[in-house]
């Protein structure tokens, strides 16, 4: 009998530490959202910045993702798009689009790598988002290894990340998204980043 209540115990302390955990990123992402409709209203050009890096700061200290950007990178625009660059390569980010239906996004990337031919893995931690609120969203499933791809050195690719959400249609766009490295990772100049993108719902 003891015993079982001791599992009882330690359950329901787990169950507290999670559930703390997640009140800690809401509470924390629902001030800087708050922030970020101030900052859009706001006549200081650096106010939308101050507040989105509020955001990031909150996902970085609860969720360990790395939110900032790798040395030898930068985060620009290429062709009018949002951009990330580095040794590895250039990532441009051509489209974030929902389905009213499914409420799954497809987030679409295009891909030059410039060290040498690598893969891209799809797998459930293929790419991240996140919403103001501080909501996560991941793919649903994940691609068979063997369904696993080369990106070519020097080419671009299209490389397309499928089935992500659920996502709430109320959601109209992610202040961040981080896609995984080739090692499945997301740690190093590999793994693209990508802040206050629009969702075009359909």
């Amino acid at each position: 009998m003891r015993k079982i209540l001791s599992l009882i115990i330690i359950a329901s302390c787990v169950a507290i530490t999670f559930s703390s955990c997640s009140l800690l990123l809401k509470s924390g992402a629902s001030a800087a959202m708050n922030s970020i409709q101030n900052a859009n209203t706001s006549e200081q050009p650096n106010a939308l910045q101050q507040a989105t890096s509020s955001v990031t700061s909150s996902i970085r200290q609860v969720t360990g993702i790395r939110t900032q950007v790798p040395q030898g990178a930068q985060e620009t625009i290429c062709n009018e798009n949002p951009c990330f660059t580095s040794a590895c390569g250039q990532f441009e980010l051509l489209s974030v689009v929902g389905d009213t239906i499914t409420q799954e996004v497809t987030i679409t990337l295009l891909i030059t790598q410039r060290l040498q031919a690598a893969p891209i893995r799809y797998s459930l931690h293929g790419i991240m988002a996140f919403d103001a609120e501080g909501n996560s969203y991941e793919m649903k499933e994940a691609m068979r290894e063997s369904e696993w791809r080369n990106l070519p050195q020097n080419v671009p690719v299209r490389v397309t990340f499928r089935r992500i959400g659920p996502v709430p249609t109320s959601v109209n766009s992610f202040v961040y998204i981080q896609a995984a490295s080739w090692d499945n990772t997301f740690e190093g100049a590999c793994s693209p980043t990508f802040r206050n993108v629009a969702i075009v719902w359909q």
